[in-house]
This record gives C-alpha cells, sequence and structure tokens, in this order.
C-alpha cells in the first residue's frame, strides 16, 4: 500500500492535525498502522524528503508486503510534481513498485 497525503489535506481525516476527531472515517494513520501491523511489518525507516515532506516505510524480512506512507509538506489534496512541491507522485509509484515482487 503506498498512500501519498498533503500535510493540509482537508479531504482525508488525520491524527496529527486533529481532523480524524470529528471525522466518520479513520484516520490515514490508523489505517497505514493497521495495514503494517496486519501484514506483520514492521518500521523499516522514516527519512525527510523533498523540502520537510516524510516518507515513513514498513516492511520484512522479504518485499512481498511493503507500506509506505508518504506526507507533503505545506501541501492540499492533489497530485505532487517535483516543481510544485519537490515531490514527484509519479517517481515515488515507481520507486514503490519497484521494491514490491
Amino acid at each position: 500500500m503506498l498512500v501519498v497525503i498533503g500535510e493540509i489535506d482537508e479531504s482525508v481525516p488525520k491524527n496529527f492535525d486533529g481532523s480524524a476527531k470529528s471525522a466518520l472515517d479513520p484516520a490515514i494513520e490508523d489505517v497505514i498502522d493497521y495495514m503494517a501491523s496486519s501484514n506483520g511489518l514492521e518500521k523499516q525507516s522514516e527519512d525527510e524528503i523533498g523540502n520537510g515532506s516524510t516518507i515513513l516505510k514498513y516492511g520484512a524480512d522479504s518485499d512481498d508486503d511493503i507500506v509506505w506512507g508518504v506526507v507533503v509538506k505545506d501541501a492540499k489534496h492533489g497530485w505532487f510534481t517535483e516543481e510544485g512541491n519537490s515531490i514527484s507522485v509519479n517517481k515515488l509509484i515507481l520507486e514503490f513498485f519497484e521494491n514490491w515482487r
């Protein structure tokens, strides 16, 4: 699973900004944690990418199951590009699938 959201995305409930408190849907962090734990995955890394954006990667000894969560700094809901956000969703998708066998 690959999740890419904007830090100020108003469409996705998030714990870190409190928007999940009043949402009917679960917080995206909880969804990512659930997908990782239900597949027996452990946190592999948490890194800064772009201009203050972050990527959290879960995995296992095999590359059969991976979960990535990306939060794009100061961004709303959209398709992120290097020109606009210093993050290319296209490149992230390709990298994600290159790591998934």
